[in-house]
């Protein structure tokens, strides 16, 4: 076969084996990255959904507990109401609370007095009666141990779900439990469509009837998801706790469902949030790897047809005239004849070398020892030239090192030694404070495998350490083991990472700040849209209040938003520089 033909062979098979390596890798890695990505942006989202309703439960709480600190709520439950009146809510105060039930119970779980009222219809209605099952004497929405106990979270009705907040009535005066206040809003639909719009994902909510019409519903979250814990809890400290876990399935090619389990307030099972979210980055990934194979599949074939008409062109032909002169100087034996050649490439440079392997034939041994003198000098001129440290030393027969044989001036001029003064020490007399622990297992490697590298620290002349980054080797010295040492001084490089690491923890102190900084605006702007609702007599400055609310909360949205891309910054810087 033909120089030309086995090179468009190799080339052939090279660009077959490099189009299915990275075909390999680009479906296992690449598009398991996107994949990877796609999954955590889809959880994010899920998780900003599920944090939607939260909110919606917390500020239904915020208005509970309002209204359950009223004097006048007191009075009424502990009995002390010189009227003797209910507590009486106004059409508008349900449609500006946005609420549907309230229940005023007494320490006993008795109904004092309950309301109810339709939002879409704008009228009153009656409390549903399977609500009223869920109160009683014992039973968690009536009952409460302490001043500052709550219960959040869902009520699963007939009527749909319901959202409901429960709070303590304290007797006047005193930390003393008299009641409980009870507030109420469905999850229906105006509920679902304001929480697609908050969070721009079009939400849908799986109740036990649609699971029952779709089995396929019913596995997506296992036992081993499950846990006894409530949707929305509050810890010691009065934290909000929320336990709602997450799944992303995989619906086709172009779009993933994500699903959020809600749990009711006794802590089992209730519903499902679900958001299908399209598959944009996975789609983008596919499409950009066959658009890169196809351009490489493309530019190999014009590669290789190029190549080998240059091959043929300028090497093969020259190397075939110059094989039959080199074979008719060989038939004659005329060494004194030369290969002329025209060109300045590798060819003739090979016709080159030809033409002093001819003469060198001819010259005595005296020119051969002239040229060996030379061929040592230049060696001798490259050997000091680099910017490197280049030491070798021998290796006594118990395995230590022993003294240096040869330095060149970039290692005298590192380490501030003259050559003479290198020629008498041995590595370990360089070490610095420490280093000599490391040594015998670093001997070790290096006569197990021939090569070894690790960085060291040795101590200059005048008592300074310099930071190095050696790469020894094993050969053989006039007929004994030696070892080459290249030393590149990277002190530079230690001085960069340091600062990596500097400007990374502020970074993750910068973070934590803004996280800080979120939580004491969210509070008491929660605290600010309450005390609006339930006290705003003048409903223009309210409208306008909550106005200015919704601005600070959506750059609250936007803090959020700004942590999470910091989040995902901070976690690429990590795995990317190896912080720990």
């Amino acid at each position: 076969m033909k120089i030309y033909q086995k090179t468009g062979v190799i080339i052939l098979a090279t660009l077959l084996g490099l189009l299915i390596v990275l075909y390999a890798a680009s479906t296992t890695i690449l598009l398991g990255g996107f994949a990877q990505i796609e999954a955590e942006i889809a959880m994010k989202d899920c998780d900003r959904m599920v944090y939607a309703l939260v909110d919606d439960i917390n500020m239904l709480d915020a208005m509970v507990y309002e209204w359950a600190s009223r004097g006048e709520t007191r009075s009424y439950v502990s009995g002390y109401s010189s009227t003797g009146e209910s507590i009486d809510l106004s059409d508008q105060i349900f449609e500006r609370l946005g609420i549907n039930v309230v229940l005023v119970v007494n320490d006993r779980g008795r109904i004092l007095d309950n309301m109810g009222y339709d939002l879409g219809a704008r009228a009153p209605v009656a409390v549903p009666e399977s609500l009223k099952a869920h109160i009683g004497a014992g039973l968690p929405l009536s009952t409460h141990t302490g001043p500052y106990s709550a219960l959040n979270g869902i009520v699963m009705l007939p009527e749909g779900p319901l959202l409901v907040a429960s709070r303590p009535v304290l007797v006047p005066g005193s930390d003393e439990v008299a009641g409980s206040f009870v507030m109420g809003r469905f999850l229906d639909g105006a509920e679902v469509t304001r929480i697609s719009t908050m969070v721009s994902l079009p939400v849908e909510i799986i109740t036990p009837q649609v699971v029952l019409e779709h089995p396929e519903y019913d596995d997506i979250f296992q036992r081993s998801d499950l846990s006894p814990e409530q949707f929305v809890s509050r810890d010691e400290g009065d934290h909000v706790v929320v336990d709602a876990p997450v799944k992303i399935q995989s619906l086709d090619e172009n779009h993933l469902a994500g699903y959020s389990l809600i749990k009711d307030i006794y802590g089992s099972p209730a519903l499902m949030m679900r958001a299908v979210l399209p598959r944009d980055i996975y789609a983008q990934g596919k499409m950009s790897t066959l658009y890169f194979l196809l351009f490489l599949l493309a530019g190999g074939l014009i590669f290789a047809v190029l190549v080998i008409l240059s091959l043929e062109r300028s090497v093969l032909s020259r190397l075939s005239f110059l094989s039959a002169r080199v074979h008719a100087i060989g038939s004659r034996k005329d060494f004194s004849d030369r290969v002329s050649f025209e060109g300045d490439d590798e060819v003739s440079t090979l016709a080159s070398a030809i033409n002093d392997m001819l003469a060198e034939l001819e010259t005595t041994q005296l020119t051969l020892h002239d040229r060996l003198n030379a061929t040592e000098e230049r060696y001798r001129v490259f050997f000091n030239t680099g910017t490197d440290a280049l030491l070798v030393h021998g290796i006594r027969r118990n395995g230590t090192p022993d003294t240096f044989i040869e330095a060149n001036e970039a290692a005298c001029s590192q380490l501030g030694y003259y050559r003479h003064e290198m020629l008498e020490i041995t590595p370990l007399e360089l070490l610095g404070p420490g280093e000599e622990e490391k040594y015998p297992h670093i001997m070790r490697d290096l006569l197990d495998h021939e090569h070894s590298l690790y960085e060291t620290v040795y101590k200059t002349y005048d008592g300074a350490f310099v930071p190095l980054e050696v790469n020894a080797h094993l050969f053989e010295h006039n007929g004994n083991a030696a070892v080459l040492l290249v030393a590149r001084n990277i002190s530079e490089r230690k001085e960069t990472e340091r600062l990596k690491l500097e400007a990374f923890k502020q970074i993750e102190k910068n973070m934590e700040q803004f996280a800080i900084l979120n939580d004491h605006l969210r509070n008491p702007l929660q605290v600010i849209v309450g005390l609006t609702i339930l006290q705003g007599e003048n409903e223009v400055i309210s409208e306008k209040i909550l106005g200015q609310v919704g601005i600070i909360n959506d750059i609250v949205h936007q803090i959020d938003q700004g942590w999470i891309e910091s989040e995902k910054i901070r976690d690429w810087l990590k795995k990317y520089y190896e912080f720990e």
